[in-house]
């Protein structure tokens, strides 16, 4: 898409296509009927209120608000690292499309790798930690992109960089689900539904904001300010993360 249609316009159809997905996020959200973990409602006024309420209480819930920030917050570094990372490779380190293509699969790899781990550590570590350990390896892989570019830049940190990103996914999808699913029951919410819906609008949510305020950034300070205020605001979110019980 790079040759055929030159680099704004693939991202440009990218970004169309992440508002497409939480778009069609928000309809189903809407039309598709939540469910339940507590007893049936068979009324349906009473049904009706009940999801209003299972909403509401949902979005001003401290525990719930911090882990859709996470999520929100780590989708958007890999929205800003990604994009950037194919600049940087080739006007820095004048890498070939193939050869660059081969470094962001790092991510995909770690990523295969740090699920299964996250998953098993899930039902032994408290998920609040673990979510946390996303947010330290987000800020992490901002750290290893600056000093990358220091001098005559370091490729292998940013091969670093791009592990690190996979890391802070992996735990971040496999135990961000599953601790919003622990708020539900914890606090009585109310719908799984409709908690899942809202991690799931913090990733495309992320994927927005994050090119859009890290490249803002970059465009200004450069590349390297930019990944280190994504990464700062990572690490900023960890005292709130924490005091998740």
């Amino acid at each position: 898409l790079f040759h055929r249609m030159g680099r704004k316009k693939t991202f440009q159809l990218a970004a169309a296509a992440v508002l497409a997905n939480a778009g069609a996020q928000l309809a189903l959200m809407t039309l598709a009927p939540a469910t339940k973990h507590a007893k049936q409602i068979t009324d349906t006024n009473s049904v009706q209120r009940e999801e209003k309420k299972s909403f509401r209480t949902l979005l001003v819930n401290r525990d719930v608000r911090a882990v859709v920030a996470a999520t929100v917050l780590v989708n958007a570094v890999v929205g800003f690292i990604k994009p950037v990372s194919q600049v940087i490779l080739d006007k820095e380190f004048q890498i070939e499309m193939v050869a660059r293509s081969c470094i962001i699969t790092i991510a995909t790899a770690t990523y295969l790798l740090g699920t299964p781990l996250a998953g098993k550590l899930g039902d032994r570590v408290p998920r609040a930690k673990l979510l946390t350990t996303s947010l330290v390896a987000m800020s992490l892989s901002t750290v290893f992109l600056a000093l990358a570019r220091v001098g005559r830049g370091r490729l292998w940190l940013f091969n670093v960089c791009v592990g690190s990103i996979g890391i802070g996914l992996a735990f971040s999808g496999s135990v961000g689900q599953a601790l919003m699913a622990d708020l539900v029951d914890r606090h009585e919410l109310g719908h799984y539904s409709l908690a899942f819906a809202l991690t799931d609008m913090a990733d495309s949510l992320g994927l927005i904001v994050g090119p859009i305020l890290g490249l803002a950034i970059t465009q200004r300070f450069g590349a390297s300010v930019g990944a280190l205020c994504l990464g700062g605001c990572c690490l900023l979110l960890i005292p709130a993360v924490l005091r998740i019980q």
